[in-house]
């Protein structure tokens, strides 16, 4: 029996700085043992003629994982009705953010879906595998909805978050053509990164969040554990920098400084960089941090305004992210931040100030998204109004959904903070690793 992964190919804002998709290769680690064969057909990284060819060799004994955002669901429809147009015995599973965005309804009527998985998937897929090569019933499985004789069935139990995350086996990158994917990053940067996840889940209520997945239940892996991770990744692969691609790395005080000290401690010097959350350093970590190697922290900033601060339900406010900045400068840790622009109800005034507040910042990376509001979030119940785009766009964050009034066209916005910060880098700013990303 073999089990193929499928990454749906897509066009992707990000595709110059790809990673592998690591929650592939988390669930293949978790069923290597009871598959005679796992391969990926990864179409972030195939050739067009190369990923429809190895679709096309979709054998019907084999199970088919599809594993997809919002954006790629389109066509993971689009390959599940060729695979059963050719073979309907073949097994589909799909699973991720972006079926989860979905009523079941809506997901099973996208394309012919055999099983949806929900939340995180190592113990469901594991189960389901076994299941469907040596018999059983599958609505014994917690965690899955079904297609059988034509109706949708939800299992009799619902699946609960994983809460020892030490004891899922490490990812198999060796499912990717890494190199293909530094070349990549090269070829576009001058650069090259690697991700690793050290934690799952994030206990914050941000407005515009979807955590339907990974869930608010924050689980941190053995300090430990992720530093053997991070070892063998900067061994195997030498890039520039590891990527620690959580949500909220420096939520646990302790467990960040464990990390350090663990890094310290066997004496590894590699440059490593984390996303963090405003409030929640302070002297004593970034100065762990920037000795262990880190070299970069990132931050959902979001907006310079508390009256938008606010209505996204950061649970922050603009002074607590100038005084964050200010410690990472103070330690000599250059600190990037993330900005929201096309936000129901923001006003020139809250552009003007999120220009102040990226002046007096000073961060040395920054980022746009447009605010989208994804079907199953809080953000989407109260915005729903004015949305016009087609869902299958929305997770490209390029431009807004929305059909709304704004003072200021969102695009402009854009295009004003980004001027503001491309003066900066003309006046110099203190520290030499400035980087722009548009």
């Amino acid at each position: 029996m073999r089990v193929i992964f499928i990454c749906p190919r897509f066009s992707y804002y990000y595709a110059r700085t790809p990673y592998i998709p690591l929650g592939i290769a988390y669930l293949a680690s978790s069923i290597a043992d009871i598959a005679d064969d796992i391969v990926c057909i990864d179409g972030q990284i195939l050739s067009d003629d190369d990923y429809e060819k190895r679709i096309l060799d979709i054998r019907g004994d084999d199970i088919v994982c599809i594993s997809a955002t919002l954006l790629q669901l389109k066509e993971a429809g689009r390959i599940t009705d060729l695979i059963k147009t050719r073979s309907p015995k073949t097994k589909i599973l799909v699973g991720g953010y972006g079926p989860h965005s979905l009523s079941v309804q809506e997901l099973f009527g996208v394309a012919g879906f055999d099983v949806f998985v929900i939340g995180e998937g190592e113990r469901t897929l594991r189960s389901l595998i076994q299941c469907l090569t040596g018999g059983g019933c599958l609505e014994n499985i917690p965690g899955i909805v079904f297609r059988t004789r034509g109706d949708i069935v939800a299992s009799k139990k619902t699946a609960s978050p994983l809460s020892d995350i030490d004891s899922i086996l490490p990812p198999n990158r060796d499912l990717f053509d890494v190199q293909r994917y530094l070349e990549r990053w090269r070829e576009s940067t001058g650069t090259t990164s690697v991700h690793i996840i050290a934690s799952r889940g994030c206990p914050f209520r941000c407005l515009f969040c979807d955590k339907s997945v990974t869930g608010r239940s924050y689980r941190i892996r053995e300090p430990r554990l992720i530093v053997d991770e991070m070892e063998e990744v900067w061994h195997r692969y030498k890039p520039d920098d590891l990527f620690l691609f959580d949500d909220l790395f420096t939520l646990s005080k302790d467990r960040v400084i464990e990390v350090c000290t663990e890094i310290l401690k066997r004496n590894l010097r590699f440059n490593w960089s984390a996303q963090g959350r405003v409030g929640t350093v302070d002297s004593q970590t970034l100065s762990f941090m920037k000795e262990a190697g880190c070299s970069e922290l990132l931050f959902g900033v979001e907006s310079g305004s508390d009256k938008i601060l606010s209505f996204l339900e950061k649970g922050f406010a603009r002074d607590e992210v100038i005084h964050t900045f200010e410690a990472c400068h103070k330690a000599g840790l250059p600190a990037g931040a993330y900005l929201i622009v096309g936000i129901p109800g923001e006003r020139k005034e809250d552009i003007d100030l999120t220009i102040d507040l990226v002046r007096t910042i000073r961060p040395s990376l920054l980022n746009f998204s447009f605010l989208t509001p994804f079907p199953n979030t809080e953000l989407h119940r109260i915005t729903s109004q004015w949305i016009e785009k087609d869902w299958y766009d929305w997770d490209d964050f390029t431009t807004t959904p929305y059909n709304y009034p704004f003072e200021v066209d969102p695009q402009t916005s854009k295009l004003q903070i980004l001027e503001a910060y491309k003066q900066l880098i003309k006046d110099g700013m203190p520290h030499s690793t400035y980087q722009l990303l548009e």
